[in-house]
């Protein structure tokens, strides 16, 4: 299955690919081999970057829903209940929870790999209120507010064929834009983002727009961070060009990927990428690969 995350995943660094996709699953069961449990352990563990942002977009689907069905939310209030889901959380990965629920309770790099803490949490859930809080001023999120009858699809997950190959997108918010097309809203929490990969991202999902609703979408992406946002024309030629890569990227991960029970045989063929690589830095699959 297609996926624009694993893909990045596979041009990144294969051996991480490897172990996502492929190792990790060998870990499911408790009576596991250790290694293969250890994998399916760090598979679900999380970086704080990588945690903040999904608590933000977890607030700002309920935020949304809540518009959807009437009964808007108060932005304090949100702030603050997401502050203590996220204590809830992080204690609750101080204790190893994770150990025995990895997937349920995923717990933090830091407290897997015993690290130094990078800022206290206290700075971190301070961060996840502000953002929440920035999240309702947002011309993005106002601008849906005055409108929330044009909500069509709010973090669904979904399964599709694009242009013939087989396909896993969520969007974070799908909207009629009254005006006979849609809108794709991807929100972003990050303090830099490469505009081609945004653009690219967006045009994957205006693809989905196209196969499901038979309409065509523009992009836009809302950088809640940044308070900024931007707009994308997702026109057939950049949709036929995605398209194409999809294609090409999907039969090359095919052509690599190895059969169910031969995993264990293939692992070599996924090299590591050198020592001190920057996309080892949120990795959290060190301790396997002998880096953490």
């Amino acid at each position: 299955m297609w996926s624009f995350s694993r893909y990045r995943t596979f041009q990144e660094c294969r051996r991480r690919y490897w172990l996502n996709y492929h190792a990790a699953r060998l870990g499911e069961t408790p009576d596991a081999p250790e290694r293969f449990r250890e994998l399916y352990i760090q598979k679900y563990l999380n970086s704080r970057p990588q945690w903040v942002g999904n608590i933000v977009h977890d607030a700002a689907q309920e935020a949304l829903e809540a518009l959807r069905d009437g009964v808007p939310l108060d932005a304090g209030a949100a702030a603050a209940k997401a502050m203590v889901s996220a204590n809830a959380e992080v204690t609750a990965s101080e204790e190893g929870r994770w150990r025995a629920s990895p997937r349920e309770q995923p717990g933090f790099q830091e407290h897997y790999y015993k690290s130094r803490p990078w800022e206290p949490w206290s700075n971190t859930l301070g961060d996840i209120g502000e953002l929440v809080r920035v999240l309702y001023d947002h011309a993005v999120f106002r601008r849906i507010a005055e409108v929330p009858e044009r909500l069509v699809e709010i973090e669904e997950l979904v399964e599709v064929e694009l242009r013939g190959v087989p396909t896993r997108v969520r969007l974070d918010v799908l909207m009629d834009d009254g005006a006979g097309g849609m809108v794709v809203i991807d929100w972003k929490t990050g303090r830099s983002h490469r505009p081609e990969v945004v653009r690219d991202q967006l045009a994957v999902y205006g693809l989905y727009v196209e196969e499901k609703y038979k309409r065509s979408a523009r992009g836009m992406y809302a950088n809640i961070r940044l308070n900024n946002w931007g707009l994308y024309d997702l026109d057939e030629a950049l949709l036929d060009r995605v398209a194409a890569f999809i294609q090409r990227s999907a039969e090359e991960m095919v052509a690599m990927d190895p059969e169910p029970d031969a995993v264990l045989e293939s692992e070599e063929r996924f090299t590591k990428i050198p020592v001190g690589s920057r996309e080892c830095r949120w990795c959290s699959f060190k301790r396997d690969c002998g880096r953490g």
